[in-house]
């Protein structure tokens, strides 16, 4: 990341941002929908319009645009590996919402223990990706 700190403006990380991501993943493609851009170029601008970041600030912002667009790739490379999966339909989702300290969490622990039900673990929104199978995911 050091090689951002040479742009004195936060929206100049843009084309560096996907170089790096593209770097660390081997992967080159973002997809044909790039309305994503949109979305990341406000994020920088709000970075140097709105943002005082803190020395901590200043690291971790850039790990974590580089690891947004690194999930980009891997997602876009995964629907070309496997286009079926954009078929696949969701069939009566279930979605469990709640007010902090109401116990939705536990609500969401307890309906994830049922063998028929899928949940989203956190590790998995963190990073998306085909969902790996039950078998594999087993701790």
């Amino acid at each position: 990341m050091e090689r951002l700190q040479q742009y004195k403006k936060y929206v100049d990380w843009f084309e560096p941002l996907h170089t790096i991501a593209s770097e660390q993943t081997g992967l080159s493609d973002f997809g044909a929908d790039r309305s994503y851009q949109t979305g990341l170029r406000v994020i920088l601008e709000s970075m140097d319009d709105d943002c005082d970041l803190n020395e901590m600030g200043l690291y971790a912002a850039p790990l974590r645009l580089v690891q947004n667009l690194k999930q980009r790739l891997t997602a876009e490379q995964a629907f070309k590996d496997d286009p079926a999966i954009l078929e696949k339909p969701i069939e009566k989702p279930l979605l469990i919402t709640g007010i902090v300290r109401t116990g939705s969490t536990a609500l969401h622990y307890l309906m994830a223990r049922d063998p028929n039900r899928q949940h989203l673990e956190y590790w998995l929104a963190d990073n998306p990706m085909p969902r790996p199978s039950r078998e594999e995911t087993k701790w």
